[in-house]
């Protein structure tokens, strides 16, 4: 027997131990939670996926942005027409 068809005689048995109205309602109460599961799994890989990605946005701009401060600042500060 496979598998599908050992889940399938497992759902039968328990809707039928619990009562058609009662089975069923259990049945829904299962796969619309597992359903949610799933939407919710698939938001917080998106979300993390994101969080990635600009957090490496993030870290590239900090380093252009360190890169100008150093050559600025390590300049030797040029001399004005006023001798200082």
């Amino acid at each position: 027997m496979s598998q599908a068809t050992e889940a399938w005689k497992i759902i039968k048995d328990s809707v039928v131990s619990f009562g058609f109205v009662k089975g069923t309602f259990v049945l829904f109460f299962w796969i619309a939670h597992f359903w949610i599961y799933r939407l919710y799994s698939g938001r917080l890989r998106d979300r993390q996926n994101e969080i990635d990605r600009v957090a490496k946005d993030n870290r590239e701009y900090r380093e252009r942005l360190l890169k100008l401060m150093d050559k600025h600042f390590r300049e030797p500060p040029k001399r004005g027409k006023s001798g200082k």
